[in-house]
């Protein structure tokens, strides 16, 4: 049976790794969550209102990192767009 602390643990070291730009340990991380992904979870209502509020931190770290991504994106477009009209043919 998968631990509620250790899913809590897994949610919040993730954050961080996505903080840190660390995609080793995301993919370990990744490795965890899949042996986890089977395992039933009895949460009682604290631990699940636990497991909830560090989701929902995880995904706002996610949107907020696919919008920056998407910035940074369009910018590099822009700047690569602008030095090709700008070099000689």
């Amino acid at each position: 049976m998968a631990s509620c602390q250790a899913i809590a643990f897994l949610l919040e070291q993730t954050v961080d790794a996505l903080a840190l730009f660390d995609l080793e340990r995301l993919r370990n991380l990744e490795r965890e969550a899949a042996s986890l992904a089977d395992a039933p979870l009895h949460p009682g209502n604290a631990e699940l209102q636990t497991l909830i509020a560090k989701k929902q931190v995880l995904e706002r770290v996610l949107q907020q990192s696919t919008s920056n991504l998407d910035a940074l994106n369009r910018l590099y477009e822009r700047r690569t767009r602008e030095q090709w009209e700008r070099s000689p043919h």
